[in-house]
């Protein structure tokens, strides 16, 4: 199913944003696929910055909680993500 999500919807003209460390498969999935990956990394605590994630972007992955880090965005957090302060 996760596949399909790649082909059918992640791959666009603009780079797919995602965590720089998260699921193994996404970048897999962007190599397999031929989708332009533009990886965001994680702060020194490891947890997801959500205005790293308002810039320019085909689409955007943030798992929550992420792997390997287990960290969860909040539900604030969550709304924000992509939102263009």
């Amino acid at each position: 199913m996760l596949a399909h999500a790649f082909v059918a919807l992640l791959k666009q003209n603009a780079p797919l944003l995602l965590p720089d460390i998260t699921y193994g498969i996404y970048p897999a999935y962007c190599r397999l696929f031929g989708i332009q990956a533009d990886p965001v990394p994680l702060d020194a605590s490891l947890h997801i910055c959500v205005a790293d994630y308002s810039r320019s972007g085909g689409a955007i992955i943030t798992p929550n909680p992420n792997a390997p880090t287990g960290i969860a965005l909040s539900r604030r957090d969550r709304s924000a993500v992509g939102r263009t302060p």
